[in-house]
């Protein structure tokens, strides 16, 4: 072939990204893209200067306002951005818009999808069936859809899923190399593995800020590898310094704006103050954790595919396969931590957006255990059951482009609650239907 697979995956995925791709006005966009305006036309973080459109989601801090988000996505549009308008003379437009959703949505899209191809070559399946499951992961996830725009979930998950894949270097015999028969401890995989878990965490703090907990007792339970710990913080520590110094400056504190809701985010006139919409329903803790699992924003409802990852997940754990048994634990594990801190400490289902988008960070790390279901499989039903699934979720992905969202509050009982994707559905069957 002229072109390896990884370089056709690498094509394919980000050409697809970025013809779907969309700038749509959303209070997170803004919030993010007038954070790289302000840095780069006022040499300032603080976003009240900038002129266009106004975001819900800024804090305020020493009198002025600031973006509530994670800084590191915001950082790479100011390098585009600064480029684009010395080279052109020019100030913001949609065109630059395009061009920053190239550079890091969509190409983080593609990036993870290549690295999630090279990791199943550790699990013996067909060609056929690697290439299948990459897809799978780009196209019939939720993924798909939040790479097509400035959200910072693509990022965060490929940063996650480099941090795991570089861990797996240390921790599992497929990926242990030997000199002479002694097992090599590599700290170079440790640092690294820190290293894009800080950037996760620069980039989606509180998700990859579970995943850097449950990796750093992971490391410490294991008793071969414990003092390897050093390189990991140690990889970590450059990124989550510069994290600390912009909260400072921001915020005031070492901690992010989350956790210091009160002081920053209530201030006269805010919007969090009474919010509206989605963003104000107030359900129990139990509704809530049924919706994120099945229901209204269900994890499986909308990527029905995790289904299997979760499958390969329980199969390690269960048939004590040496090699993945551990690492399988260990993002079942993550997996719950997030779901029940989430469910604990939020009633924000991430407001009027399709699916639970604040669990996609974990969708590769979940389903790089699906080969273990596929593999000297003579039963060839998991694998049409798997095809029939993916392609259901293939469908609902695309449903869920952001350009053609559309999310209706309605009242259930005594209940405010919307279900987007029985709404953007009911709008595309609309529009075909007025075609006809």
């Amino acid at each position: 072939m002229f072109f390896k697979t990884e370089k056709i995956i690498f094509i394919i995925s980000l050409l697809v990204a970025a013809l779907f791709s969309s700038t749509l006005l959303k209070d997170a966009y803004i919030s993010r893209i007038n954070t790289a305006r302000a840095l780069v036309e006022q040499n300032t973080f603080a976003i009240e200067n900038v002129e266009g459109e106004t975001t819900v989601d800024k804090i305020l801090y020493n009198g002025h306002f600031y973006s509530s988000k994670p800084p590191l996505p915001t950082i790479a549009y100011v390098g585009i951005y600064y480029v684009l308008r010395q080279s052109t003379g020019l100030e913001f437009n949609q065109i630059f818009a395009k061009i920053i959703i190239l550079l890091t949505s969509n190409l983080s899209f593609a990036l993870l999808l290549v690295y999630f191809y090279k990791s199943l070559i550790y699990f013996k399946i067909d060609k056929i069936h690697k290439i299948i499951l990459t897809f799978a992961l780009g196209f019939g996830t939720l993924l798909f859809p939040y790479s097509t725009s400035l959200f910072n979930h693509t990022p965060a998950a490929l940063f996650v899923f480099l941090s795991f894949y570089y861990l797996l270097k240390t921790a599992t015999p497929p990926f242990i190399k030997t000199t002479a028969g002694k097992e090599e401890k590599y700290p170079i995989f440790y640092a690294l593995s820190g290293m894009f878990l800080s950037l996760a965490i620069a980039t989606e703090t509180v998700q990859a800020g579970i995943f850097f907990f449950t990796f750093l007792i992971f490391i410490a339970l294991d008793k071969k590898h414990r003092l390897n710990i050093f390189w990991f913080l140690l990889g970590s520590l450059p990124v989550g310094l510069l994290y600390v110094i912009y909260n400072l400056h921001t915020t005031g504190s070492i901690l992010p704006a989350y956790f210091n809701s009160e002081r920053l985010y209530k201030f006269p006139g805010s919007y969090w103050s009474n919010p509206t919409d989605a963003d104000a329903f107030n359900h129990n803790k139990l509704l809530y954790f049924f919706n994120i699992i099945i229901g209204a924003q269900g994890i499986f409802l909308y990527t029905p595919i995790l289904i299997f990852g979760f499958w390969g997940i329980i199969r390690a754990i269960k048939n004590k396969i040496n090699e993945w048994q551990k690492p399988a634990w260990l993002i079942l594990l993550t997996s719950a931590f997030i779901i029940l801190f989430l469910t604990f400490t939020t009633n924000n289902y991430g407001g009027k957006s399709y699916g639970f988008r604040w669990f996609i960070i974990a969708y590769p790390s979940i389903l790089f255990f699906t080969p273990l279901l596929f593999e000297n499989n003579k039963n060839n039903k998991i694998i049409g059951w798997f095809l029939f699934t993916c392609l259901i979720s293939i469908i609902i992905s695309f449903i869920g482009l952001p350009g053609g969202w559309s999310i209706h509050i309605q009242k259930v009982g005594e209940i405010n609650t919307y279900f987007p994707l029985l709404d953007t559905l009911n709008v595309y069957l609309m529009d075909i239907k007025a075609q006809l």
